[in-house]
């Protein structure tokens, strides 16, 4: 009974963590070490100095010294409980009750497993279980013991244990960790799902691979390898889109040593070679990927070997498309290999070009078919240099016509004068000779480009997105409706008839038009009809002189008179600024000279609505007085003029009428 009373003493002496007590009554249980180190090992506070119980591992711990041997266990009993009264109910009462006690202590610590409590517990055991049991306390407890075990000579599977399973969970962030013991139990699915679940958002990060997951894997090998190779080691997983993730197959080729893990690396490298090639531009960096093949060491990776070889002797490739892909080509049709080679030339050296009549890849495709593709290529990467380098090299007919193909694909692609897809075309266009007169000429192309750099200073809405270059060809047909639209978007503009003109004369030349007479005198009369809005009518006057020269040059022409009634507004307008909303008297005056030149222009059967305008004009001409309108000079010159203007105006109408008796 008293050692049954010694042992709960010994229990609170570990949950207070109380060396110096618990030193004095360890040696009393010699023969029962396992008991003290299972008490420790649950009862002693888990935050505790681990430093603290290095006593335990003391041989002189359990020998005691010259006290002990003088003191028999009731001594010891007694000399504790003097020490501290307080335990004097806990173990001085019914032996039942101790009897009871003592049971339910050894359950709890035992957890209801089966321990000989003779057998001392390894060193390694013990410190394994007692790391677990502070993790169940917190799970962040993880190397807290570390300074303690440091400290002992403790064997190679806890050494393997600590590399395999500790440190990768150490490694794992805070937030993902789960406690040992549920780590433990985990079959090789769920462990593996685990760990996986704990990766960063790059699924090739190398430091989880080498700090946490592949550790891990190693230690256990002989149940989660088989599980992971068989579900991830794939082309779907490893798509070797980054340097690491060979450097991460090599390793665990390395743990299983397999031929099986090995076809499947191999399996891996067939699917995606495109990725690897891409993600390793150089030879110089194959290094691993050939010590992994080496080590494969199979019939099959030999073969890679060579293929790795091939490909990275083929010097006109920076990259190539994968290894599965080198079988297929020279067995493809010429439309295939045109396609690959479209691919491929992405990925050509421009310096070794020439190069190509060696190529025997592509044996079903003319020299002169792959540098058409490589010269669509550079045009693509923007690498106009070397374009025309080769165009100095090769100048023939054909490579001009390819230029205009590429022409028309980036002015087409161009959402501005300023962005890339511009200046190319603009670059495009300079390598073309100047009495080039092929597909479309040159200098069609050269006013296109400078059509679009004019109308972009203006605002211009030719479509609901915006202004787009190409966006010109739709009105190939019907270029006065550009310049409507400026005219409308550009106030201003109404006044510049020189610079219209000269638009109109850029967007004809382009479509290789001429400019007529007839569309000479639209644009005139587009020009009067905003001058009308803007309420400048003397302005309009104008325009209306230079649009009857126009008439005059022209002779007969139909299409002019078709703008009569643009003209005839002139001769109605009213500004609703004037005073009483009447014209002054000398833009009556001006306004019946225009109606009465118009009348030889308008159509026929428009004569007699202008007529009509003319006579209205001259009756409220009539009922002035001129002598007291203050719209004009007192100044007698002036009157003059206003009666001579008059006179000429109505000679004019007079003529006009008489000879259309």
């Amino acid at each position: 009974m008293i050692e049954k009373k010694l042992a709960i003493l010994a229990s609170v002496y570990c949950s207070k963590a109380d060396i110096k007590q618990l030193k004095r009554i360890i040696p009393y249980f010699k023969n029962q070490k396992a008991l003290i180190f299972q008490f420790v090992q649950v009862l002693w506070p888990e935050l505790q100095d681990p430093l603290d119980l290095k006593f335990l591992f003391d041989v002189d711990t359990f020998n005691g010294d010259e006290d002990h041997a003088a003191n028999s266990l009731n001594d010891i009993l007694v000399q504790c409980l003097e020490q501290d009264s307080s335990l004097i109910p806990l173990v001085e009462t019914n032996p039942d009750v101790v009897l009871e006690r003592y049971d339910q202590l050894i359950k709890y610590v035992t957890r209801d497993s089966q321990i000989d409590f003779n057998i001392p517990p390894s060193h390694s055991s013990w410190i394994k279980n007692r790391i677990i049991h502070c993790n169940n306390y917190d799970k962040n407890l993880i190397l807290y013991y570390q300074p303690l075990w440091s400290q002992l000579e403790l064997t190679s599977e806890f050494n393997e244990w600590v590399n395999g399973v500790l440190l990768p969970l150490n490694n794992i962030p805070a937030n993902n960790r789960i406690h040992i013991e549920e780590l433990i139990k985990m079959d090789s699915a769920k462990r593996i799902t685990f760990l996986l679940g704990c990766m960063p958002s790059s699924t090739s990060d190398l430091g989880f691979f080498s700090n946490i997951f592949l550790p891990m894997l190693r230690y256990y090998k002989e149940t989660d390898l088989d599980y992971y190779t068989s579900h991830y080691v794939n082309p779907q997983t490893y798509k070797l889109e980054n340097n690491n993730e060979i450097t991460i197959l090599s390793k665990i080729y390395e743990i299983s040593g397999s031929v099986e893990v090995g076809a499947k690396v191999l399996g891996i490298l067939y699917e995606n070679g495109q990725n690897y090639f891409k993600s390793h531009p150089n030879k110089f960096t194959d290094s691993e990927l050939r010590v992994l093949l080496t080590k494969i060491g199979t019939e099959d990776s030999s073969l890679y070997l060579k293929l790795l070889d091939l490909i990275r002797d083929i010097d006109d490739l920076e990259h190539f498309n994968s290894f599965k892909t080198l079988f297929d080509i020279q067995e493809g049709t010429e439309a295939q290999q045109y396609d690959l080679f479209t691919i491929y030339s992405r990925s050509f050296r421009i310096d070794n070009i020439s190069e190509l009549e060696k190529d025997f890849l592509f044996n079903k495709l003319s020299l002169r078919q792959k540098l058409e593709i490589i010269i669509e290529s550079l045009i693509e990467k923007n690498n106009l240099s070397e374009v025309k380098k080769l165009l100095d090299e090769d100048p023939t007919p054909e490579n001009n016509e390819l230029l205009i193909k590429n022409f028309w694909k980036f002015f087409y692609r161009s959402e501005n004068i300023h962005d890339e897809a511009f200046k190319i075309a603009e670059t495009i266009l300079s390598m073309i000779p100047s009495n080039f007169n092929g597909s479309a000429k040159r200098h069609q192309l050269e006013y296109l480009l400078k059509n679009s750099r004019d109308l972009s200073q203006h605002s211009i809405n030719l479509h609901p997105h915006g202004f787009k270059p190409n966006y010109l060809l739709n009105y190939k047909d019907e270029p006065m409706a550009i310049i409507s639209n400026l005219l409308e978007l550009n106030p201003k503009l109404y006044k510049m008839t020189d610079k219209t003109q000269d638009i109109l004369s850029n967007l004809n030349s382009c479509f290789d038009k001429k400019t007529t007479e007839v569309a000479k005198s639209k644009l005139l009369a587009l020009h009067i009809d905003h001058a009308l809005v803007n309420r400048d009518f003397m302005f309009a006057y104008q325009l209306c002189k230079e649009w009857f020269a126009i008439c005059k040059d022209a002779g007969n022409d139909e299409g002019i008179g078709k703008q009569w009634l643009t003209i005839f507004q002139v001769g109605k307008f009213i500004d609703l600024e004037w005073p009483d909303n009447e014209a002054p008297t000398e833009i009556l005056i001006l306004q019946m000279e225009i109606l009465s030149e118009l009348l030889q222009y308008s159509p026929i059967d428009q004569i007699e609505i202008i007529a009509t305008q003319w006579s209205a004009l001259e009756v409220e001409l009539s009922i002035r007085d001129l002598s007291t309108d203050t719209s004009i000079s007192n100044d007698s010159n002036s009157l003059q003029f206003i009666q001579n203007s008059l006179n000429e105006v109505s000679h004019t109408m007079a003529a006009f009428l008489g000879r259309n008796r």
